[in-house]
């Protein structure tokens, strides 16, 4: 908490607020921190251990973030329900080979959105991965038409820019 403290003590405010490490603006102070290594514990352990500090951290400032990946989704769930002003950005566990191929580490990114889905009804949800049409067209039938954004690589910003003209805002 002090080292976070530190850091969102050097950074400036705007409007009231702080763009996180993720170049997202939000109300208040709005540090990062990483659960990397979740995935290694069952969600007893994960509780009874771990749980307990993030929920410190989270409450010690207005907006935190909470990086964390797709391996350790056994505990999306619980991470969305005890840390409610915190947001979760996830990076999907995937290669991109130089190929185009796709070798997923974990469940591809389009089976897992029916579990965003359970975390965007209890907090905000940043989702990085690799989206081709067919994922963002499961993504937005099945996500909430709030409380998430997708980012990530595309192969052509235009088309997808024309596909998706009032869905999404992309960079």
């Amino acid at each position: 908490i002090e080292t976070l403290e530190a850091q969102s003590a050097l950074l400036p405010f705007y409007e009231g607020g702080q763009f996180n490490a993720h170049g997202i603006w939000t109300p208040g102070r709005s540090p990062s921190f990483s659960v990397d290594s979740a995935w290694m514990f069952s969600p007893s352990c994960y509780q009874d251990f771990f749980l307990p500090c993030d929920i410190r951290i989270c409450e010690a400032f207005d907006t935190p973030v909470v990086h964390l990946h797709s391996a350790a989704r056994q505990h999306f769930v619980t991470w969305a329900q005890e840390l409610p002003k915190a947001g979760l950005q996830c990076s999907v566990d995937e290669l991109w080979l130089p190929t185009g191929e796709r070798k997923p580490l974990g469940p591809p990114l389009g089976d897992l959105i029916p579990l965003f889905a359970q975390v965007c009804e209890h907090t905000s949800f940043l989702i990085f991965g690799h989206w081709d049409d067919d994922v963002v067209d499961r993504a937005i039938e099945m996500l909430p038409r709030r409380g998430y954004a997708i980012w990530g690589p595309v192969r052509d910003p235009e088309e997808v820019r024309r596909k998706y003209p009032e869905s999404f805002r992309f960079n």
